[in-house]
């Protein structure tokens, strides 16, 4: 068995979604299980080693060509059940379709019916693990991670052979800031399987801690592939797209953000992340049309306060204070439907709400999950509150991993200079502008305030 450590023993040091990254990663590793529902997994080939390095990923596409859309298969499938055909299998197929239809609409009432289906398809066929997999998967995506952890480990106690499971085992982990094994879940998983769902939970392992290079590496590994003209195909070019804008490369990017769109039209990631792009080149009635397309598509409410900053960028507060009531009513809908958003919650609340709430969520988030996000939040909200010596403490925590995030790394400054350490701040603020100016469009024109003040 390789060592966590050979999984991110590469380049250099050691993505506010209510649908994290880590959750559209352990959905995107039970795409399509429809046409394939409770099959077992097939043995991967030799292992792949991560210092050895290689040209190609082997294996086959993740992508299913021109297969049924996600609303075609749900209505099949539903369909079938009505018919009589009730069976494990298949109810496992429709609860896995009904969690990438969150992905593809931002409806988090489906988060219910999936559950619904799910406990179904539990109950007729017990022994599948598959079962318990997309199980994990709801948990996750309802930020449940603690619950997830342990139904990823019942699924490997089934089929101790099953990457999905140990997705899923890794991703609760990094959102429980249990990093090393995190890691340690990450590396058994591409042992068992290298594909698209191995490599994007590698590539992100790396971005953790600061290695882009080895991120994009893997990230391109995953897009080799995911072939075929699927969502997941799209949005793992968005993905590397936006490591490519943190290391400093935005013309790829761009070409990367255009190849998301081609698989998939009017793909609402690919949107804000040019957004993004457009605000970093200080193009902000640009980028506010595209999060408008973006958040028209998938209303999420990370796209809705990004729009809400860009409006206030631009000297249009009424505006953006019409984005950020609209994100309060769709955060309510996520916390209805059983997601935990105490962490995103806070850092909103911290920027555009109330202090002392956004201390408390803060408080209870990093409780719950000490990861270098949630002491980010704790550390911004204690900022705010103007409590700076504990406020830097959490911020050192947050960037213990060497990320080279830059909302991360605009909080670090700013709490660095509030706490008369000039010489920190300019350096985290000038490597949040550097890695991505499009982080945020209030907090870009906020460092770039603290940085004139320093050369003043």
């Amino acid at each position: 068995m390789m060592s966590a450590r050979r999984l991110l023993g590469r380049s250099s040091s050691a993505s506010p979604a209510l649908i994290s990254l880590v959750i559209i990663l352990a959905i995107a590793a039970g795409l399509f299980l429809w046409t394939t529902a409770s099959s077992r997994t097939e043995r991967a080939g030799e292992p792949l080693s991560l210092l050895q390095g290689r040209g190609r990923a082997p294996g086959a596409s993740a992508g299913v060509g021109s297969g049924p859309t996600t609303q075609e298969a749900v209505a099949s499938l539903q369909a079938r059940l009505r018919s009589g055909s009730e069976d494990g299998p298949t109810y496992l197929a429709l609860g896995t379709a009904l969690l990438q239809q969150v992905r593809e609409t931002g409806d988090p009432a489906l988060y219910d019916q999936a559950g619904q289906v799910l406990e179904r398809a539990r109950t007729l066929d017990p022994d599948d693990p598959n079962v318990l997999v997309q199980i994990g998967v709801l948990q996750l995506a309802r930020h449940q991670f603690a619950a997830a952890l342990d139904t990823g480990r019942a699924a490997l106690a089934m089929d101790d052979f099953l990457p999905a499971a140990e997705g899923v085992v890794a991703d609760a982990l990094v959102e429980l800031g249990r990093y090393d094994e995190a890691a340690a879940a990450a590396q058994r998983m591409i042992d068992k399987r290298p594909d698209l769902a191995a490599y994007s939970r590698v590539s992100y392992q790396r971005e953790l801690r600061g290695d882009i290079d080895g991120a994009i590496e893997t990230m391109a590994l995953a897009a080799d592939l995911a072939r075929g003209r699927t969502e997941s195909a799209a949005y793992v070019r968005v993905l590397l797209g936006n490591l490519l804008t943190l290391d400093g490369r935005p013309d790829e990017a761009v070409t990367a953000y255009r190849a998301a769109h081609e698989l998939y039209p009017d793909f609402a990631p690919a949107y804000a992340a040019q957004a993004r792009q457009g605000i970093a080149a200080g193009e902000l009635d640009k980028a506010i049309d595209l999060l408008e397309q973006a958040s028209a598509i998938v209303p999420l409410p990370e796209y809705v306060i990004a729009l809400g900053e860009a409006h206030d960028a631009a000297g249009e507060p009424d505006l953006a204070r019409r984005q950020y009531d609209l994100a309060r009513l769709q955060t309510r809908l996520f916390q209805e439907s059983g997601v935990v958003v105490d962490l995103e919650l806070a850092l909103f609340e911290a920027d555009h709400g109330d202090p002392a709430r956004a201390m408390a969520l803060a408080e209870a988030a990093y409780g719950a999950r000490p990861t270098i996000k949630a002491a980010d939040a704790l550390g911004w909200a204690l900022y705010r509150s103007g409590r700076i010596d504990e406020a830097r403490l959490r911020s050192t925590e947050a960037l213990r991993l060497g990320t080279r995030d830059p909302l991360l790394l605009y909080h670090a400054g700013a709490i660095a200079l509030a706490a008369g350490d000039p010489e920190s701040a300019g350096t985290q603020l000038r490597s949040a502008l550097a890695a991505d100016a499009g982080f945020s469009a209030t907090g870009a024109v906020h460092a770039r305030e603290l940085l004139s003040r320093l050369d003043h």
